[in-house]
Protein backbone atom coordinates (compact mmCIF):
# COMPACT_ATOMS: atom_id res chain seq x y z
CA UNK A 1 0.00 0.00 0.00
CA UNK A 2 1.26 3.81 -0.78
CA UNK A 3 2.60 5.38 2.15
CA UNK A 4 -0.09 8.39 3.19
CA UNK A 5 2.54 11.16 1.72
CA UNK A 6 1.96 9.32 -1.82
CA UNK A 7 -1.66 10.89 -3.11
CA UNK A 8 -0.38 14.24 -2.45
CA UNK A 9 3.10 13.73 -3.46
CA UNK A 10 2.01 12.31 -7.26
CA UNK A 11 -1.07 15.16 -7.52
CA UNK A 12 1.63 17.71 -6.92
CA UNK A 13 3.94 15.84 -9.88
CA UNK A 14 1.13 15.62 -12.43
CA UNK A 15 -0.03 19.25 -11.54
CA UNK A 16 3.64 20.07 -12.60
CA UNK A 17 3.36 17.91 -15.36
CA UNK A 18 0.08 19.23 -16.21
CA UNK A 19 1.72 23.11 -16.24
CA UNK A 20 4.76 21.83 -18.55
CA UNK A 21 2.20 20.05 -21.01
CA UNK A 22 2.63 22.12 -23.86
CA UNK A 23 6.70 21.97 -23.30
CA UNK A 24 6.81 18.36 -22.74
CA UNK A 25 5.11 18.45 -26.23
CA UNK A 26 7.39 20.62 -27.90
CA UNK A 27 10.28 18.57 -26.65
CA UNK A 28 8.45 15.11 -27.52
CA UNK A 29 7.73 16.66 -31.19
CA UNK A 30 11.52 17.63 -31.84
CA UNK A 31 12.58 14.25 -30.68
CA UNK A 32 10.61 12.61 -33.18
CA UNK A 33 11.17 14.84 -35.85
CA UNK A 34 15.14 14.50 -35.23
CA UNK A 35 14.82 10.70 -34.76
CA UNK A 36 12.51 9.26 -37.18
CA UNK A 37 13.29 10.29 -40.80
CA UNK A 38 10.00 9.35 -41.53
CA UNK A 39 8.34 12.35 -40.40
CA UNK A 40 10.08 14.59 -42.76
CA UNK A 41 6.81 16.31 -44.44
CA UNK A 42 4.58 15.27 -41.67
CA UNK A 43 2.45 18.83 -40.41
CA UNK A 44 3.83 20.07 -37.32
CA UNK A 45 0.90 21.03 -36.01
CA UNK A 46 -0.55 17.84 -36.52
CA UNK A 47 2.13 16.27 -34.62
CA UNK A 48 2.30 18.74 -31.48
CA UNK A 49 -1.76 17.70 -31.10
CA UNK A 50 -0.77 13.92 -31.40
CA UNK A 51 1.89 14.49 -28.80
CA UNK A 52 -0.46 16.36 -26.17
CA UNK A 53 -2.81 13.77 -26.66
CA UNK A 54 -0.18 11.32 -25.32
CA UNK A 55 0.69 13.96 -22.81
CA UNK A 56 -2.74 13.89 -21.43
CA UNK A 57 -3.53 10.23 -21.40
CA UNK A 58 -0.31 9.66 -19.55
CA UNK A 59 -1.11 12.36 -16.97
CA UNK A 60 -4.89 10.74 -16.79
CA UNK A 61 -3.49 7.43 -16.03
CA UNK A 62 -0.96 8.85 -13.19
CA UNK A 63 -4.11 10.63 -11.67
CA UNK A 64 -6.34 6.83 -11.82
CA UNK A 65 -3.74 4.91 -11.16
CA UNK A 66 -5.23 2.73 -13.50
CA UNK A 67 -3.57 1.64 -17.12
CA UNK A 68 -6.45 2.13 -19.75
CA UNK A 69 -9.11 -0.67 -20.95
CA UNK A 70 -8.16 -2.21 -23.55
CA UNK A 71 -10.93 -1.39 -27.08
CA UNK A 72 -10.95 2.26 -25.65
CA UNK A 73 -7.66 2.91 -27.90
CA UNK A 74 -9.99 5.89 -30.11
CA UNK A 75 -7.21 8.23 -29.73
CA UNK A 76 -4.37 5.45 -30.77
CA UNK A 77 -6.53 4.60 -33.66
CA UNK A 78 -7.08 8.43 -34.59
CA UNK A 79 -2.81 9.05 -34.76
CA UNK A 80 -2.00 5.74 -36.50
CA UNK A 81 -4.59 6.26 -39.14
CA UNK A 82 -3.63 10.01 -39.65
CA UNK A 83 -0.11 9.31 -40.04
CA UNK A 84 -0.54 6.49 -42.47
CA UNK A 85 -2.26 8.68 -44.51
CA UNK A 86 0.78 11.10 -44.17
CA UNK A 87 2.59 7.46 -45.09
CA UNK A 88 4.76 6.68 -41.79
CA UNK A 89 5.14 3.33 -41.53
CA UNK A 90 3.63 1.74 -38.45
CA UNK A 91 6.78 0.70 -36.75
CA UNK A 92 7.65 3.95 -37.08
CA UNK A 93 4.21 5.41 -35.73
CA UNK A 94 4.96 3.06 -32.90
CA UNK A 95 8.46 4.36 -32.35
CA UNK A 96 7.18 7.89 -32.28
CA UNK A 97 4.39 6.94 -29.39
CA UNK A 98 7.66 5.62 -27.71
CA UNK A 99 9.61 8.44 -28.09
CA UNK A 100 6.48 10.82 -26.86
CA UNK A 101 6.27 8.76 -23.95
CA UNK A 102 10.14 8.52 -22.99
CA UNK A 103 9.80 12.48 -22.59
CA UNK A 104 7.21 12.13 -20.62
CA UNK A 105 8.17 9.18 -18.41
CA UNK A 106 12.15 11.20 -18.26
CA UNK A 107 10.30 14.52 -16.71
CA UNK A 108 7.92 12.42 -14.37
CA UNK A 109 11.13 10.43 -12.84
CA UNK A 110 12.83 14.00 -12.22
CA UNK A 111 10.01 15.42 -10.81
CA UNK A 112 9.27 12.04 -8.81
CA UNK A 113 12.70 12.61 -7.32
CA UNK A 114 12.70 15.73 -6.43
CA UNK A 115 9.42 15.12 -4.52
CA UNK A 116 11.47 12.53 -2.61
CA UNK A 117 8.50 10.16 -3.70
CA UNK A 118 9.40 6.72 -2.74
CA UNK A 119 10.97 4.49 -4.69
CA UNK A 120 8.26 1.58 -5.27
CA UNK A 121 5.70 3.92 -5.91
CA UNK A 122 7.94 5.49 -8.25
CA UNK A 123 8.38 2.06 -9.88
CA UNK A 124 4.46 1.68 -9.74
CA UNK A 125 4.22 4.92 -11.72
CA UNK A 126 6.25 3.89 -14.14
CA UNK A 127 5.16 0.91 -14.85
CA UNK A 128 1.79 2.27 -15.28
CA UNK A 129 3.36 4.53 -18.12
CA UNK A 130 4.83 1.70 -20.06
CA UNK A 131 1.51 -0.08 -19.74
CA UNK A 132 -0.27 2.99 -21.85
CA UNK A 133 2.62 2.21 -24.36
CA UNK A 134 1.32 -0.96 -24.41
CA UNK A 135 -2.20 0.04 -24.60
CA UNK A 136 -0.97 2.58 -27.40
CA UNK A 137 0.66 -0.30 -29.25
CA UNK A 138 -2.39 -2.80 -29.21
CA UNK A 139 -4.88 0.14 -30.29
CA UNK A 140 -2.10 1.07 -33.43
CA UNK A 141 -1.90 -2.52 -34.26
CA UNK A 142 -5.48 -2.98 -34.66
CA UNK A 143 -6.07 0.28 -37.02
CA UNK A 144 -3.16 -1.14 -39.14
CA UNK A 145 -4.67 -3.88 -39.66
CA UNK A 146 -8.25 -2.54 -40.37
CA UNK A 147 -6.26 -0.03 -42.64
CA UNK A 148 -4.96 -2.51 -44.55
CA UNK A 149 -8.21 -4.20 -45.52
CA UNK A 150 -9.65 -1.21 -46.13
CA UNK A 151 -6.82 0.04 -48.25
CA UNK A 152 -6.62 -3.32 -49.91
CA UNK A 153 -10.19 -2.94 -51.03
CA UNK A 154 -9.49 -0.13 -52.67
CA UNK A 155 -7.06 -1.21 -54.34
CA UNK A 156 -8.62 -4.02 -55.89
CA UNK A 157 -12.09 -1.58 -56.76
CA UNK A 158 -9.76 0.82 -58.32
CA UNK A 159 -7.29 -2.13 -60.52
CA UNK A 160 -11.64 -3.42 -61.63
CA UNK A 161 -12.71 0.17 -62.27
CA UNK A 162 -9.03 0.92 -64.58
CA UNK A 163 -10.19 -2.79 -66.00
CA UNK A 164 -13.22 -1.87 -67.03
CA UNK A 165 -12.26 1.31 -68.88
CA UNK A 166 -9.45 -0.49 -71.03
CA UNK A 167 -12.21 -3.00 -71.48
CA UNK A 168 -14.33 -0.59 -72.68
CA UNK A 169 -12.19 1.22 -74.65
CA UNK A 170 -11.87 4.97 -75.89
CA UNK A 171 -8.67 5.61 -73.89
CA UNK A 172 -6.29 8.09 -74.79
CA UNK A 173 -2.83 6.33 -75.38
CA UNK A 174 -1.48 8.59 -72.08
CA UNK A 175 -4.47 7.25 -70.30
CA UNK A 176 -3.86 3.46 -71.79
CA UNK A 177 -0.21 3.47 -70.70
CA UNK A 178 -1.25 5.28 -66.76
CA UNK A 179 -3.93 2.32 -66.51
CA UNK A 180 -0.88 -0.17 -67.59
CA UNK A 181 1.19 1.50 -64.88
CA UNK A 182 -1.02 0.79 -62.46
CA UNK A 183 -2.33 -2.55 -63.14
CA UNK A 184 1.36 -3.59 -63.75
CA UNK A 185 0.72 -4.51 -67.41
CA UNK A 186 3.38 -4.26 -70.30
CA UNK A 187 1.55 -1.40 -72.37
CA UNK A 188 3.73 -2.61 -75.31
CA UNK A 189 2.41 -6.36 -74.73
CA UNK A 190 -0.31 -8.16 -76.21
CA UNK A 191 -3.35 -10.04 -73.55
CA UNK A 192 -6.19 -12.05 -74.28
CA UNK A 193 -9.77 -11.37 -72.33
CA UNK A 194 -11.11 -14.40 -71.02
CA UNK A 195 -13.87 -15.34 -69.12
CA UNK A 196 -15.40 -18.35 -67.33
CA UNK A 197 -18.70 -19.20 -65.59
CA UNK A 198 -18.07 -20.32 -61.49
CA UNK A 199 -20.62 -22.23 -61.72
CA UNK A 200 -21.32 -23.74 -58.11
CA UNK A 201 -17.56 -22.97 -57.03
CA UNK A 202 -16.81 -20.67 -54.30
CA UNK A 203 -15.03 -17.15 -55.14
CA UNK A 204 -11.98 -18.37 -53.01
CA UNK A 205 -11.93 -21.56 -54.80
CA UNK A 206 -11.35 -20.31 -57.85
CA UNK A 207 -9.06 -17.69 -57.08
CA UNK A 208 -6.72 -20.28 -55.60
CA UNK A 209 -6.89 -22.02 -58.43
CA UNK A 210 -5.83 -18.98 -61.00
CA UNK A 211 -3.41 -18.31 -58.25
CA UNK A 212 -1.92 -21.87 -58.86
CA UNK A 213 -1.47 -21.18 -62.76
CA UNK A 214 2.13 -20.48 -64.29
CA UNK A 215 2.26 -17.92 -65.37
CA UNK A 216 -0.93 -16.70 -63.38
CA UNK A 217 -3.20 -14.17 -65.24
CA UNK A 218 -2.14 -10.69 -64.61
CA UNK A 219 -5.48 -9.51 -63.53
CA UNK A 220 -8.90 -11.25 -62.55
CA UNK A 221 -11.91 -10.19 -61.33
CA UNK A 222 -15.52 -11.58 -60.67
CA UNK A 223 -18.05 -10.66 -63.31
CA UNK A 224 -21.67 -10.94 -62.28
CA UNK A 225 -23.50 -13.39 -59.76
CA UNK A 226 -21.26 -16.55 -60.91
CA UNK A 227 -19.23 -15.50 -63.45
CA UNK A 228 -15.24 -14.07 -64.04
CA UNK A 229 -13.59 -12.40 -66.15
CA UNK A 230 -9.36 -11.77 -66.54
CA UNK A 231 -6.59 -10.92 -68.45
CA UNK A 232 -3.53 -13.07 -69.58
CA UNK A 233 -0.42 -12.89 -71.87
CA UNK A 234 -0.41 -16.96 -71.63
CA UNK A 235 -4.02 -18.26 -72.43
CA UNK A 236 -2.55 -22.15 -72.41
CA UNK A 237 -2.43 -21.97 -69.11
CA UNK A 238 -6.09 -21.40 -68.38
CA UNK A 239 -6.82 -25.53 -69.95
CA UNK A 240 -6.07 -26.01 -66.29
CA UNK A 241 -9.10 -24.38 -64.73
CA UNK A 242 -12.07 -26.77 -63.30
CA UNK A 243 -14.44 -25.24 -66.05
CA UNK A 244 -14.85 -24.25 -69.80
CA UNK A 245 -12.85 -20.80 -70.15
CA UNK A 246 -13.21 -18.90 -73.26
CA UNK A 247 -10.36 -16.99 -74.81
CA UNK A 248 -10.61 -14.15 -76.92
CA UNK A 249 -7.97 -12.72 -79.41
CA UNK A 250 -4.64 -11.67 -77.44
CA UNK A 251 -4.39 -7.70 -78.66
CA UNK A 252 -2.64 -4.65 -77.59
CA UNK A 253 -4.36 -2.80 -74.11
CA UNK A 254 -6.12 -0.18 -76.68
CA UNK A 255 -7.98 -3.28 -78.91
CA UNK A 256 -9.19 -5.50 -75.42
CA UNK A 257 -12.91 -4.68 -76.45
CA UNK A 258 -12.86 -6.31 -78.97
CA UNK A 259 -11.44 -9.36 -77.51
CA UNK A 260 -13.60 -9.31 -74.56
CA UNK A 261 -16.68 -9.48 -76.82
CA UNK A 262 -15.28 -12.19 -78.91
CA UNK A 263 -14.89 -13.98 -75.14
CA UNK A 264 -18.07 -13.42 -74.28
CA UNK A 265 -19.57 -14.95 -76.93
CA UNK A 266 -17.73 -17.69 -77.50
CA UNK A 267 -18.51 -18.36 -73.34
CA UNK A 268 -22.12 -18.46 -74.49
CA UNK A 269 -21.10 -21.31 -76.92
CA UNK A 270 -19.12 -23.30 -74.62
CA UNK A 271 -20.62 -22.97 -71.29
CA UNK A 272 -21.83 -26.53 -70.90
CA UNK A 273 -19.04 -27.63 -72.66
CA UNK A 274 -15.82 -30.14 -71.06
CA UNK A 275 -13.68 -28.05 -68.54
CA UNK A 276 -10.47 -26.63 -70.81
CA UNK A 277 -9.86 -23.14 -72.63
CA UNK A 278 -11.97 -22.75 -75.75
CA UNK A 279 -10.41 -19.96 -78.20
CA UNK A 280 -11.41 -18.30 -81.62
CA UNK A 281 -9.73 -21.35 -83.50
CA UNK A 282 -11.69 -24.31 -81.64
CA UNK A 283 -15.23 -22.47 -82.63
CA UNK A 284 -14.51 -20.47 -85.67
CA UNK A 285 -17.14 -20.17 -87.89
CA UNK A 286 -20.09 -21.87 -85.16
CA UNK A 287 -19.67 -18.21 -83.28
CA UNK A 288 -22.03 -17.47 -85.55
CA UNK A 289 -24.27 -19.87 -84.16
CA UNK A 290 -24.89 -17.75 -80.92
CA UNK A 291 -24.89 -14.39 -82.94
CA UNK A 292 -27.71 -15.24 -85.08
CA UNK A 293 -30.64 -16.82 -82.99
CA UNK A 294 -33.18 -16.56 -85.91
CA UNK A 295 -31.12 -18.87 -87.93
CA UNK A 296 -30.73 -20.95 -85.57
CA UNK A 297 -34.44 -21.35 -84.80
CA UNK A 298 -35.27 -21.67 -88.38
CA UNK A 299 -33.11 -24.70 -88.76
CA UNK A 300 -34.21 -26.71 -85.29
CA UNK A 301 -37.48 -26.21 -87.05
CA UNK A 302 -36.13 -27.30 -90.12
CA UNK A 303 -33.92 -30.37 -88.99
CA UNK A 304 -34.45 -31.02 -85.42
CA UNK A 305 -38.29 -30.93 -84.59
CA UNK A 306 -40.02 -33.29 -86.77
CA UNK A 307 -37.93 -36.01 -85.36
CA UNK A 308 -38.33 -34.84 -81.54
CA UNK A 309 -42.12 -35.17 -82.52
CA UNK A 310 -41.23 -39.04 -82.78
CA UNK A 311 -40.25 -39.49 -79.18
CA UNK A 312 -37.53 -41.52 -78.33
CA UNK A 313 -37.12 -42.58 -81.17
CA UNK A 314 -37.10 -39.29 -82.77
CA UNK A 315 -34.00 -39.03 -80.68
CA UNK A 316 -31.96 -42.09 -81.78
CA UNK A 317 -32.65 -40.72 -85.28
CA UNK A 318 -30.71 -37.44 -84.11
CA UNK A 319 -27.94 -38.98 -81.83
CA UNK A 320 -27.17 -41.04 -85.19
CA UNK A 321 -27.00 -38.05 -86.95
CA UNK A 322 -24.62 -36.16 -84.68
CA UNK A 323 -22.59 -39.62 -84.49
CA UNK A 324 -22.44 -39.42 -88.29
CA UNK A 325 -20.91 -35.78 -88.49
CA UNK A 326 -18.82 -36.60 -85.73
CA UNK A 327 -17.40 -38.91 -87.81
CA UNK A 328 -16.93 -36.61 -90.89
CA UNK A 329 -19.82 -38.85 -92.77
CA UNK A 330 -17.87 -42.36 -92.10
CA UNK A 331 -20.62 -45.10 -91.52
CA UNK A 332 -18.18 -47.61 -89.97
CA UNK A 333 -16.69 -45.05 -87.25
CA UNK A 334 -19.89 -43.67 -86.60
CA UNK A 335 -21.77 -47.04 -86.02
CA UNK A 336 -18.24 -47.86 -83.69
CA UNK A 337 -19.55 -44.76 -81.47
CA UNK A 338 -22.94 -45.78 -81.41
CA UNK A 339 -21.60 -49.98 -80.60
CA UNK A 340 -24.17 -50.46 -83.39
CA UNK A 341 -24.23 -52.52 -86.67
CA UNK A 342 -23.26 -50.05 -89.90
CA UNK A 343 -26.68 -51.31 -91.48
CA UNK A 344 -28.21 -50.01 -88.58
CA UNK A 345 -26.25 -46.90 -88.76
CA UNK A 346 -27.17 -46.48 -92.60
CA UNK A 347 -30.92 -47.40 -91.75
CA UNK A 348 -31.68 -44.79 -89.46
CA UNK A 349 -29.82 -42.35 -91.24
CA UNK A 350 -32.27 -42.93 -94.64
CA UNK A 351 -34.61 -43.08 -91.96
CA UNK A 352 -34.06 -39.22 -90.94
CA UNK A 353 -33.71 -38.14 -94.37
CA UNK A 354 -36.70 -39.61 -95.55
CA UNK A 355 -38.59 -37.88 -92.28
CA UNK A 356 -36.95 -34.10 -93.03
CA UNK A 357 -36.63 -34.81 -96.61
CA UNK A 358 -32.37 -33.93 -97.05
CA UNK A 359 -29.62 -35.65 -98.21
CA UNK A 360 -26.89 -36.47 -95.95
CA UNK A 361 -24.28 -36.20 -98.92
CA UNK A 362 -25.26 -32.29 -99.68
CA UNK A 363 -23.11 -29.36 -98.62
CA UNK A 364 -25.51 -27.63 -97.41
CA UNK A 365 -27.01 -29.90 -95.62
CA UNK A 366 -24.09 -30.84 -93.47
CA UNK A 367 -23.72 -27.12 -92.37
CA UNK A 368 -27.11 -26.58 -91.59
CA UNK A 369 -27.22 -29.88 -89.43
CA UNK A 370 -23.33 -28.45 -87.85
CA UNK A 371 -24.70 -25.60 -87.11
CA UNK A 372 -28.13 -26.71 -85.33
CA UNK A 373 -26.77 -30.27 -84.10
CA UNK A 374 -23.45 -29.53 -82.69
CA UNK A 375 -22.19 -26.03 -82.59
CA UNK A 376 -18.80 -27.42 -81.38
CA UNK A 377 -17.94 -30.00 -83.50
CA UNK A 378 -20.35 -32.63 -83.15
CA UNK A 379 -18.28 -34.49 -80.59
CA UNK A 380 -21.29 -36.92 -80.00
Amino acid sequence: MPSDETPDLIVEVTEQLKAEHAELGRQAAAAIFSTLPSYTGVDETSVHASVGRNTARAIATLVSRSAPEPGTSAEAAMTTSERLRQGVPIEDIIRGYRISLRVIHHRFIELAGAKAMPADRILEYSNLLWEVGDWFIAGAAAEYRDHEVRSAVRDSMRQVELFRELLAGGLSESQIRAAAASLALDPSARYAVFRMHGQATTVDAVRARMDALTPRPELVTVSGRSGWIGLTSAPDTLAELPHPVAVGPAVPLDELASSERIATRILDLVADEAPRAYALEDVTWRLATVGEPAVTALLESRYVAPARELGEFGELLLSTVRAFLAADLNIVRASEALAVHPNTTRYRLARYEELVGVRLTATNTIVELAWVLDPLGCTG
